[in-house]
């Protein structure tokens, strides 16, 4: 197996980094990738246009807050990749996100290689159980860790493997990036990345004088990546960042703090965070307000980097203010996706 044509029809603004990682590491295994993008996910990416099979036009990018209109414009760009792509010309295809009833409506061949990413959540719904089942009758589902493929398999959908979700190579020098916040002043600097966050954790550790006296006395600042919630107390040590980061900007953020936060809502099920992964790019120490699908962390780290509540969250910070042993155990090599162990099961059958 060979040549390879890899597609995300669905223009995930949040899998730019992924796609990347992927293309890169079929490439870096000795495989023959032709890509399949929209052009404002290609436009982010450094892969020549010669790399390309098809680049699909904005007229097929997906509206915000319209479902229903959205659907329909993925079934239309799967026609339309249906209609410009000779899939015979590829030994394998691999598309990068799944949105049920359109891929289960118009899929684009036999035996695609299809990345699961959230799509377990969707298991109760009759209608897309019913066209995922339909997809995994000639299809295989990829998935980012076993905790995820679990209840794929429960479902009755042995074709499920899984491939790591891999990390980005180390950017190069961010010096000339003007600092978004001064993190000079403090002793520990914590940073979350994502604008999602469970607003339960959010309101416990805000309105807790108790904890906001414990940030300042230890010199702590926490910088959050969202609006301030309203009626928040202001404190030097909890910055808001309401505003868009530039890639450079989220990069030299990111490579400068000491910690990387993140505490996603009670819907986060049945996926990884990449920014976890990107802990692991830039070495970067974690702590992670606790969900089951990020137990997996827990692999990463000699120190346990889960937390149940702000209390907790406070024992996790002394503990790696003090122990600088505390740190990441593995590499970017160690989570490389490796479609050649997957290939290998999947041409047996």
């Amino acid at each position: 197996m060979n040549r390879i044509l890899f597609i995300d029809y669905k223009l995930e603004e949040g899998h730019v980094n992924f796609n990347r990682i992927h293309i890169n590491a079929l490439k870096d295994d000795g495989y023959a990738v032709s890509i399949v993008l929209h052009r404002d996910i290609a436009d982010q990416l450094p892969f020549n246009e010669s790399e390309y099979a098809l680049i699909l036009p904005r007229l097929f990018n997906k509206r915000p807050g319209h479902p229903i209109l959205n659907r329909i414009i993925f079934i239309l760009t799967l026609l339309y990749i249906k209609l410009h792509i000779h899939f015979q010309e590829y030994e394998a295809v691999i598309v990068s996100s799944c949105e049920e009833i359109s891929l289960g409506l118009m899929p684009l061949c036999r035996n695609m290689y299809i990345i699961c990413h959230g799509n377990a959540n969707t298991l109760g719904n009759r209608v897309k159980r019913f066209f995922m089942n339909r997809l995994a009758r000639h299809n295989y589902f990829l998935t980012l860790n076993e905790y995820m493929a679990a209840p794929l398999r429960q479902a009755g959908y042995p074709s499920t493997y899984v491939i790591s979700h891999g990390c980005l190579p180390t950017p190069g020098t961010l010096h000339n990036v003007p600092p978004v916040v001064d993190l000079s002043p403090y002793a520990l600097t914590l940073f979350h990345p994502s604008s999602k966050t469970d607003p339960a954790f959010l309101n416990e550790i805000l309105a807790d004088p108790g904890f906001i006296s414990f940030i300042e006395q230890q010199n702590i600042l926490i910088i959050m990546r969202s609006a301030a919630p309203k009626g928040v107390p202001a404190s030097s040590h909890i910055v808001f960042i309401p505003y868009y980061l530039s890639n450079q900007q989220y990069q030299s953020l990111l490579s400068q703090v000491d910690i990387v936060l993140i505490a996603y809502p009670a819907d986060f099920k049945y996926q990884v965070s990449g920014i976890s992964y990107e802990c692991i790019t830039y070495g970067k120490r974690l702590l992670a307000y606790q969900k089951p699908a990020l137990s997996y962390c827990k692999d990463f780290y000699n120190y346990d980097p889960l937390f149940a509540h702000k209390e907790q969250l406070c024992e996790r910070l002394t503990y790696l203010m003090h122990h600088a042993e505390a740190k990441c155990i593995v590499t970017p090599q160690d989570l490389h996706p490796d479609y050649t162990a997957v290939f290998s099961k999947t041409q047996k059958k």
